[in-house]
Parts: C-alpha cells; structure tokens; sequence
C-alpha cells in the first residue's frame, strides 16, 4: 500500500510540475488538470488510509510480541523494500548527474528530481526505522 501511494503522489506531483512549468519541447496538452490525476487522487485516498489500518495492526502485534522483529520473512521482505527504494534513489541520483552533464537542469526537471528523492527517500526511512523494535522493547 505504501508503494502505491508513493507511486501515485509521485504521478500528482509530476503532473501539477508538468502543468505549472509546461515543457517547451513538447506538445501542448490541453485536458483537464483534475481528469489527469482523478485516478492517482482515488489511489492515494484509498491507498494510504489502508495502509495506516495495515500499519496500525503490524505495530501493535509488533509491540505486544517483539520476537517477530526477527521474523525470518518479515526480514526479508523489509530487505526487499529497501533494496527497491535504494534502486529508485540510486537511479535518481544518476538521473541528476546525467543531466548535469548534459547541461539540461531545468526548474522542471529538479523538482521532478526532489519529488522522487523526498518520496523514495520516505519510504527508503520508513523501512529502514522498522527494522529493529524500539530501545524500549528489547
């Protein structure tokens, strides 16, 4: 859930960027604001509360057993994830430098870039804090 709603407030960010400091190089597009991003807006309203219920449940059964801290599975899908947000701040970074090199830093393009950096760096922390239980449970 929270990839979904980093992926989908990622797209709304773009898009309002895209709207805001059209691109010169490329064709006016003329639909409606609120048409392009209803379905990123649905995903995000319906996605992020499930995901704070999900949350919710995962900590309090966290809380009142800490030996599943060092679930084997759980382990490894949290390893996952933040295999996936490096690759993504990773990609960024690159992103940025090429640009860089290539002399096309733009306003457009460097608050495309601090979109994905804020967003993947979130839930790069988001995971990264979950991995062990808090100083006063152990």
């Amino acid at each position: 859930m929270l990839g979904f709603w980093a992926v989908a407030l990622g797209q709304i960010f773009y898009r309002l960027i895209g709207f805001w400091i059209p691109d010169p190089a490329v064709e006016r597009y003329y639909g409606s604001l609120r048409d392009d991003i209803a379905w990123q807006a649905a995903t995000v309203i319906v996605a992020f509360p499930v995901f704070l219920y999900v949350h919710s449940l995962i900590q309090r059964e966290l809380r009142s057993r800490t030996d599943l801290y060092y679930s084997g599975i759980r382990r490894w899908l949290t390893y996952l994830a933040l295999v996936i947000a490096a690759i993504v701040l990773l990609c960024d970074a690159a992103w940025v430098i090429e640009a860089l090199i290539r002399g096309e830093l733009t306003l457009r393009f460097i608050l495309e870039s601090v979109v994905l950096l804020v967003l993947g760096g979130g839930v790069f922390l988001y995971y990264l804090r979950t991995m062990e239980p808090p100083a006063t449970a152990q």
